[in-house]
């Protein structure tokens, strides 16, 4: 007797539903979000990032070749809880850009192609974008992180200064070597040498005090302990920075006869708020000029060239 999916109908020989997607979540937010109508799309696939867009996801026009294909981009809208991964495919008759996400209302897909014969350039550009907005919000952050710890730092030392001193130099030298640690979680980073500095400021902040009132530092535990909290700063400042700075991706398909460019960048027209290169962006950079040219050369073994190379 023959068993078909549930999912997509189709036999469970010929099904990739239940072997390659993971189980649909059944959680209690999962379930209130089905009762309510939000969040799934039934009948849709909601992980792609294992298919071929061509002929998986998109219909094989006759004799069209998949060539290959490359993750070239990952794509977040943090407003409206959206992310996808974009994936950019060649055949020997497309090429074409397909990004499959979720956000909290449900699925969200944004798809492009053009004909591989009409290219005339393909054109990326890969460089870097300061988040004016986001700094100065983790940078509020990170100012009420310090004042707290600050704070808590001056209650401790009042108790024991002793005690004081020792827990503030701890949490100050595992603020710096954190951001030494380990690779990239630069807001963690900062958050960390922010309040090593808060709660070293407010262990010297007697001798802040008397700096203020005398014009003399209190001793030389102060001296080192505002020296140390001035360069824990300093790293929490450089983490922000690093964070804000997110790498950008943009790609243009320029036609040969002339009409308006089609560009998938930043903003409205993609609805993303970011695009940004994947591990493999530059291996797709560096080869698909060249496949598109050797599939439009008449003449030119290009397709079973990338086709062997696949």
């Amino acid at each position: 007797m023959a068993c078909y999916c549930t999912q997509c109908g189709n036999l469970l020989e010929s099904c990739i539903c239940s072997a390659d997607f993971p189980p649909r979540k059944t959680g209690f937010i999962a379930g209130l979000k089905k009762c309510v109508g939000i969040g799934y799309t039934y009948g849709a696939r909601d992980d792609e990032r294992r298919l071929q867009i061509v002929p998986d996801c998109v219909a094989r026009i006759d004799g069209e070749i998949p060539l290959r294909q490359y993750d070239v981009a990952l794509l977040r809208a943090g407003r409206k809880h959206m992310c996808a991964k974009g994936r950019l495919q060649v055949t020997s008759k497309r090429v074409l850009f397909r990004a499959v996400g979720l956000s909290f209302l449900g699925r969200t897909v944004l798809h492009k192609e053009f004909d591989v014969s009409q290219i005339g350039s393909v054109e990326f550009r890969r460089d870097w974008r300061f988040r004016f907005g986001s700094f100065i919000l983790n940078g509020l952050l990170l100012l009420a992180v310090n004042l707290a710890a600050g704070f808590a730092g001056g209650v401790l030392t009042e108790a024991s200064k002793a005690i004081g001193l020792l827990v503030a130099l701890l949490c100050g030298l595992a603020g710096i070597a954190l951001f030494f640690a380990f690779p990239k979680r630069f807001l963690l980073k900062a958050l960390a040498a922010s309040a090593g500095a808060g709660l070293l400021f407010g262990t010297g902040s007697m001798g802040l005090y008397d700096l203020l009132a005398y014009g003399k530092l209190g001793g030389s535990d102060s001296v080192f302990m505002l020296a140390f909290a001035v360069l824990a700063l300093l790293i929490a400042l450089a983490a922000l920075i690093l964070h804000t700075c997110r790498p950008e991706l943009r790609m243009c398909i320029n036609p040969k006869n002339g009409v308006d460019a089609v560009s998938i960048q930043p903003g409205k027209t993609s609805g993303f708020a970011e695009i940004a290169p994947t591990a493999y962006t530059e291996t797709a950079i560096r080869e698909i000029g060249a496949m598109i040219q050797d599939i439009q050369a008449p003449g030119s073994p290009g397709i079973e060239k990338w086709r062997e190379r696949s």
